[in-house]
């Protein structure tokens, strides 16, 4: 069950949180709206990620922004002109 208590800014930080996890385990590319919502433990759908960001790529600039993504993580995004 999805909780629909979580105002917008905080469903955007579980979302990119998640997305770092990933990011800086596997790489960037690999974070995938379904992946995300997966790390979330559902906390957010597939569809609410894609509704709060587009495109992956508008979802991986967000995640290398983020303080806690690794170095290795903000040079994939570099190489990819985000």
């Amino acid at each position: 069950m999805l909780d629909n208590k979580l105002t917008r800014e905080q469903r955007v930080q579980v979302i990119v949180a998640a997305g770092v996890e990933i990011a800086n385990a596997s790489g960037l590319t690999t974070c995938r709206p379904d992946r995300v919502a997966k790390q979330c433990n559902y906390v957010t759908s597939v569809h609410t990620v894609r509704k709060y960001f587009w495109t992956n790529k508008d979802l991986w600039r967000e995640i290398a922004r983020h303080p806690n993504a690794a170095p290795n993580v903000r040079k994939e995004a570099k190489a990819l002109g985000l």
